[in-house]
């Protein structure tokens, strides 16, 4: 999994986690339920749109999950595990993240999750 890479260029990893959580909720609470998540956590569309005007990697973490909140735009993960591989780590020509966006990537989705 380490050496995997994307093969589409755009991604909505927060609809990709919904759908996933949907998935799984219906199943018997008895079973393990787990979600991998593999890429950069910077989305290219959804309502989680790093690359949209309101550029979310400078915005405060918490207030930006209380807009998705109130939107209803997140994800229902009780009984679920989220575990994460690459988060942050682009592929050239893309700069890699600075300290503040890098971290605040990281705690957007550690309060999404």
């Amino acid at each position: 999994m380490l050496n995997a890479r994307a093969r589409e260029e755009q991604a909505d990893i927060l609809e990709a986690i919904t759908i996933a959580a949907r998935i799984l909720s219906a199943r018997p609470d008895d079973e393990r339920k787990e979600i991998v998540v593999l890429g950069t956590g910077l989305s290219t569309s959804g309502w989680l749109n790093f690359t949209d005007y309101n550029n979310w990697l400078f915005s405060d973490a918490a207030h930006m999950i209380e807009t998705l909140q109130g939107r209803g735009n997140l994800p229902n993960l009780d009984g679920i595990t989220v575990t994460w591989f690459q988060m942050h780590d682009v592929a050239e020509p893309q700069p890699i993240l600075p300290g503040l966006q890098r971290s605040n990537l990281e705690q957007i989705w550690r309060l999404i999750l």
